[in-house]
């Protein structure tokens, strides 16, 4: 979903007509209809507009069309959707003041916008230094932490759903448990409607959410609704499912932008489990990332196997030695540029040893609009 789907696949989307999909549940919730700024990304399946309302300023508004050949229930995601913002209301790393309207044509979901994601990011000057890419792939973990931690999955882990201030905080964004967990290996449909919104062929959803016909996962899905909660657990999503794809997230971030998978490769990878050693495998996949210590955090998360990957704080533990530490003024996003300088120069002034990592973060904090 992603508060862009990168700026330069979706220029041609301004086109459309600002807001024409029918907003007024949205005016009778806040008052007025949102200020449409541009068309942020379209497709089948969401819209992403950037808008403006007076006393909150920009705004990402995804909007979900409810199909109008069939009648479509969306009460339980919903209140889904609701329960696990409110859950995440206190993490650090993740945008979770949301607001949820719905209508009886269509379903917003409103958050803050930030400028950058992390795709657009990895491409824009001044490029991220080797330390800034670690602590970026640090606070992807860190936000991993926090909402598993609190019983919560993401379900669609990008780099475009990796939203970035102007001094490199990080933040994720666009949960969507209202996306299928298990997809078909035999058609990429389903895949593009829901996952590829840039249709640039990445691919970060981890091995096992894939499943062939007649397979168990087959079986469970073609079942009968309505046999109570017997399955729901067994289809569920699961943060092995989350570590995957951060691991290729930050796997694309160490090769500058390139993706780790894409839909036809990661399937290849998938067959070929149990035809050659898995560190075979991951060797090759990770062999374009210069920084060693990072590739092989990277090779652990992506493996085949989702019972020998880690949890994210068990990563933040095992590769603590390779990430800079940030001052605690990085964190003061709410204050004043002259509040933020005094704050890091407190810190600084306390410090009896300063790492050259924490010099240079704190460089970009201080430098920052």
């Amino acid at each position: 979903m992603g508060q862009a789907a990168s700026h330069a696949l979706v220029a041609a989307a301004d086109l459309q007509p600002p807001l024409a999909m029918g907003v007024s549940g949205l005016e009778t919730e806040l008052g007025e209809s949102p200020q449409h700024i541009k068309m942020l990304g379209s497709t089948r399946f969401m819209k992403t507009i950037l808008c403006k309302q007076p006393h909150e300023g920009q705004l990402v508004l995804h909007v979900f069309m409810r199909p109008v050949s069939m009648t479509f229930d969306v009460t339980q995601q919903i209140a889904t959707l609701r329960g696990l913002y409110s859950l995440l209301g206190s993490a650090k790393h993740v945008l979770s003041h949301v607001r949820i309207i719905s209508d009886d044509r269509a379903v917003y979901i409103l958050r803050q916008y930030l400028h950058n994601n992390l795709y657009d990011r990895i491409s824009t000057r001044p490029f991220l230094s080797q330390t800034e890419k670690r602590w970026m792939a640090y606070q992807m973990l860190v936000a991993l932490r926090e909402t598993h931690g609190r019983g919560v999955c993401h379900g669609d882990i990008k780099a475009e759903n990796i939203v970035v201030t102007s001094w490199n905080l990080a933040y994720l964004a666009d949960f969507a448990p209202f996306k299928p967990t298990y997809l078909p290996a035999d058609d990429p449909a389903e895949f593009n409607f829901y996952f590829d919104s840039a249709g640039r062929q990445c691919c970060c959803i981890a091995p096992e959410r894939f499943y062939d016909p007649g397979s168990t996962i087959a079986q469970l899905l073609a079942a009968p609704k309505g046999n109570g909660g017997s399955t729901s657990g067994l289809l569920a999503l699961q943060p092995s499912m989350d570590i995957f794809s951060v691991g290729c997230v930050i796997a694309e971030l160490f090769l500058d932008g390139n993706p780790l998978f894409s839909l036809s490769r990661l399937l290849q990878y998938r067959s070929k489990q149990g035809d050659r050693p898995v560190a075979t495998m991951t060797d090759s996949l990770v062999s374009g990332i210069a920084d060693k210590e990072m590739a092989a955090l990277v090779q652990h998360m992506v493996q085949l196997d989702p019972e020998a990957r880690l949890s994210a704080g068990e990563y933040l533990d095992r590769w603590a030695g390779i990430f800079p530490r940030a001052p605690l003024a990085a964190y003061m996003d709410k204050e004043s540029p002259d509040a933020r300088m005094q704050a890091l120069h407190a810190e600084i002034s306390s410090e009896a040893v300063v790492s050259d990592s924490m010099c240079e973060i704190t460089a970009s904090v201080a430098c920052a609009n």
